[in-house]
């Protein structure tokens, strides 16, 4: 299956498509004309169940990261404060 854009807000774009064994590919696009962007994807964007802790791939740094979810979902207007 592909995947398909399921947020844009302004010139950022969040992209999921289902994979094997339970796991979703998860793509953060940032297309601003400069480097500089904070893109946040919501578990419920992606189809992920509220609370799930995931592990994360950072292609371009070549690194996993292990995101966190917020202890509560945050209102759709909002980011939750960054650590």
């Amino acid at each position: 299956m592909q995947g398909k854009k399921v947020r844009m807000e302004g010139s950022n774009e969040i992209w999921a498509a289902p994979l094997s064994d339970y796991r979703t590919a998860v793509v953060l696009l940032n297309r601003h004309k400069t480097d500089g962007a904070t893109i946040t994807a919501h578990w419920d964007d992606v189809g992920l169940p509220a609370g799930l802790a995931v592990e994360a791939r950072d292609l371009w740094q070549v690194r996993n990261k292990t995101p966190r979810p917020p202890a509560r979902a945050p209102p759709r207007h909002r980011s939750p404060a960054a650590d």
